[in-house]
Formats: C-alpha cells, structure tokens, sequence
C-alpha cells in the first residue's frame, strides 16, 4: 500500500479525529440480509495507521465518524440497506439526474451512495441534501450519514461512524457503467464527482414525478419501482386503498384498479382485489407505516408535507441511540433532528423521557404504551443498532465526577453576596468564578451516589478541574474556599455551564469585595 493513497483515502474520509469504530466480520448473516459482525466505538485519536490497517485488511474494518467538533461535515451517504438491489439501475438514475454522487457497495451488499464536499459545511445541511437526493433516486426512507446534526462532545457523545470502502469483504466503489472501482479508479470518481462549498448551496434535487398525486413518498417509491412483486402485494394495496380514500375521488375504486393492472406483477386476483377494497372501506384507516413494504420507505417528515400523506405523526421519530459507559452509563438518543441526554432511569421510564423532551426540546411527545416503549428501546438497543463507547477505569471516575460537578454548579443555589457561602451554603459568583465550600460538594456526591475519599476529592478538584484555592474574607474571619473558573451559554434548548479548564493554574490574588 502506498504512503500516497493512505494519505488521500485519509483526507478524503476526514471526521472526528478522537474516536473511531471497527468491524470485525462473524461470516453469517442476520434474518435481513445483513452480515453479522462485532461493532465497537474506540475513543482513541484516528491516526494514518488506522486507515492503512483499513485498507490493508489486515484485522478489521474501520468505521470513521462524518461530523466533527464544530457540526460540520466533508461528506455525506445514503444508506440503501434494502435487498436484493439492481445497482446498475441505481447507478443509471444517479447519473441521469446528475446527481453528483458516488455509489459503493456496503458490506452486506446494499449502497452507500456518497456525497463529498472537502471544504466542509454544516452536518444539518448535508442531511437535509442528502434526504432530497434519497427521495429523489426512489430511497426516500433511507439512513443519512452523518446520523446526528450536532453531538455534544462535552459529555463523551460521539455520533454514529459508518464503515467505510475497501476494507475487508466486498466494498468497493462502482464506475459510471456499473463497474467495480479500484482504489484508484474511485480516487477519479471523488475528483470528478465532488463539490466546493458554492457547488453544494446552488446543487437543487428534483422531485420525483408521482405516481400518486400528494400521496405519501413510501407508496409513490414503491410503485416507481415499476412492480409490486408477491409478498408485498397486499399491504401495498391496503395502503393504496387508503391514500384513493384521502383524495375523496368519485368512483376511486376504478382508480385501484388501474394501479393493480399496471404496477402489481403479478396482478391481484379480482375476488382478492375486492376483499382488500372492502376491508379498507370498514372505517378510517391511516397509513400503516410500520409495516413492510411502506417501513422500508417511510420518511415521515416529507410524508406530512403531503395533501394526502400520514398527517400529524403521533410520535417524534426516535432515531439512533449511544451509550457511553460510565459509571452509571450516559446515554444520547436521536429525537426527530435533536440530540439529547439521558440516564438509564429516563431511557427506562416514558414518563421521565417525556419530562427531558419537554425540559430540553420543549415539546411533549404523547404517552406510549409501556410495551410499546419497551419494543422501542429494545429495537434500538439491539446488536448492530446501539452505538457503545468504551471507556477506561480511569476515564469513567473522571467522566462521572465532571458529570456530577457540572450539575453541581447548575443546580445548586447561587449567590452574588460572598457572606452567603458561609450562611446560606450557596455558591458565591463572583467576576465569572464560583466560589463553594468543598464539604458542601462532597456532601452533594455523596447524595449523588458518589463515594470519593477526601484527599482524593481535593487531588481532582486541583489537578483535573484546574481549580485554585482562594481566600475570601467574611465577617472579619478568614476562610479557605475552592474556586473555579466558568463560562455561561445560554442555550434555547438547554441552559448549562461550560468549565473552562484551559487556564493554567495560577498563584492566589486577592479578590475584590
């Protein structure tokens, strides 16, 4: 392997340069097709060495995580996870619409369709881009990478990492005639296919031409595909059923069955055909989304944009889920296009994740069955579906104390009269530092479920929060308090404080009062 084609491959993939994951293969394959494997997220530096184990096929499969720090992002992927897939018909429609794309074989031979823009821009916007080019090449209801529109980095969060081409099996990029790309036939393809900053913001995607006027992007997807093939056929009626019901046609019966004769191969049955109608005709019915075919289509958010699509949809899409485990475990989950943080009790209770929407997103999603959120958590919490961030002996204490000596400063009372820590045991602000009684800390974690011995608890205080000790005089009596320097954000999603642990420390001065 050449020095060279590490360093493009590298700079091409660039992400978030403190974590990784890696894919080791099983060789068996899941109910759906999907190869098995283990999947884990290393929070370790990506270095060159990993992307010339990559490309090597030495151990494992990398895996690199599109958005960065700052929420942007250098590229982007569909990703087109329904089998069998006709890529020499994907790849036709790609071009004809000019879309510039790559397309590449995933592992367990469905597409990652990529866009690549070099100079960066927002991680929300490539998705949005994305999603237009999904809809518009037949996939509307496929994942989007990157997964998340921002992470929050100050708690461990990390965002989802998508394994990459040319590492071990069959994942390679397709030449414009359906071809298998070699490393360097895809470097051309990046070269020919990629776009500046300017190129992205004036790129428009076409709509598709419906087949169903109004109608929701599953079934228009569905029947653009040319035919509804046996096993899929029934539902796809009742759906079809259901859209003709919305539009209020006169005579919508005649409407089904022109889609029958015209889409469904092979065709349904008359007596068939008529059940269905009739079944559909029993009371309101709306879309059932979470069956198959539709599921495999389903974008919601487009669908109630539609004259005649779901609606009002009665729950936020709950998207992907990640665990960092700490001691106990922080957990980020994916709601509609927010990210937000929970505790184990919060993931497990409705309730309390009802409670955290509205305090961080500031909607109420509706109660949920306790089974069905239970299915819910499940399906994201199964293997292959989870995003688990290993972490350290080491960095799970120092993860936990900066987690509860956060909430510390956000939630314990405050005060700008210095007199108050020594009366009231509240925390004095003072010229952008927060003075506090250490007992008072120490007396906050341990209600916290947080045993820490003293001396240890001054150590990390002094040497991992960088804070000094100060002297602050009240009433004529001096007393020896811990300070550390703060920032506050205001934030319309979530009020926090930020620690700013840059500053060296510094020697004692003596503070104004």
């Amino acid at each position: 392997m050449l020095e060279q084609e590490v360093i493009k491959f590298s700079q091409i993939f660039t992400g978030l340069d403190r974590a990784y994951g890696y894919y080791q293969p099983k060789n068996s394959q899941k109910g759906n097709g999907k190869e098995e494997g283990i999947l884990k997220t290393v929070t370790k530096p990506v270095t060159l060495d990993i992307y010339k184990s990559h490309l090597e096929k030495t151990h494992y499969s990398i895996g690199i995580i599109p958005i960065r720090e700052d929420n942007t992002c250098c590229w982007g992927v569909i990703d087109v996870d329904i089998y069998p897939i006709d890529y020499k018909e994907v790849i036709a429609k790609i071009r004809k619409l000019e879309l510039p794309l790559v397309p590449c074989r995933s592992k367990s031979g469905g597409m990652h369709i990529f866009m690549f823009v070099p100079d960066g821009i927002k991680a929300a916007e490539m998705k949005q881009k994305l999603k237009e080019c999904a809809l518009s090449i037949g996939y509307p209801g496929s994942e989007i990478f990157p997964k998340q529109t921002e992470i929050r980095s100050d708690r461990g969060d990390t965002g989802n990492w998508l394994n990459l081409p040319y590492g071990i099996g069959m994942r390679y990029a397709f030449n414009d005639d359906g071809s298998a790309a070699s490393l360097q036939e895809f470097f051309q393809l990046y070269d020919k296919y990629k776009l500046t900053k300017e190129q992205f913001n004036s790129l428009t995607i076409k709509d598709p031409d419906e087949i169903l006027a109004g109608g929701p992007p599953c079934l228009n997807a569905i029947l653009a595909k040319g035919s509804v093939g046996k096993g899929e056929r029934n539902n796809t009626m009742f759906n079809i059923c259901v859209y003709f019901i919305k539009t209020k046609k006169e005579n919508w019966e005649n409407e089904v069955s022109k889609v029958n004769e015209q889409y469904f191969k092979p065709k349904l049955e008359h007596t068939e055909l008529n059940n269905i109608i009739a079944s559909a005709k029993e009371k309101e019915y709306n879309y059932q989304c979470n069956k198959d075919p539709l599921e495999k289509f389903c974008d919601k958010k487009a669908c109630v944009k539609k004259e005649f699509g779901v609606g009002t949809p009665d729950h936020p899409t709950f998207g992907n889920l990640t665990v960092v485990e700490t001691d106990p475990p922080l957990w980020f989950m994916d709601v509609d296009d927010s990210r937000i943080e929970l505790t184990t009790e919060q993931l497990q209770m409705f309730e309390k994740f009802q409670r955290r929407c509205m305090e961080v997103l500031h909607t109420m999603p509706p109660l949920m069955k306790k089974s069905d959120w239970i299915d819910t958590v499940n399906a994201m919490m199964a293997e292959g579906s989870l995003n688990v961030i290993e972490v350290s002996e080491e960095d799970k204490f120092v993860g936990r104390f900066k987690s509860l000596f956060n909430d510390f400063l956000i939630r314990w009372p405050s005060s700008s009269e210095n007199e108050d820590v020594l009366l009231q045991r509240k925390n004095y602000i003072n010229d952008g530092k927060i003075f506090f009684k250490a007992e008072v800390l120490e007396e906050y974690l341990k209600n916290a479920g947080f045993k820490i011995d003293q001396n240890i608890l001054y150590k990390t205080l002094r040497f991992t929060i960088k804070a000094e000790e100060r002297q602050i005089k009240i009433k004529k009596d001096d007393h020896i308090r811990l300070s550390v320097r703060v920032r506050v954000v205001d934030d319309p999603k979530m009020r926090t404080i930020k620690l700013d642990t840059s500053a060296k420390n510094s020697q004692p001065e003596e503070t104004p009062f």
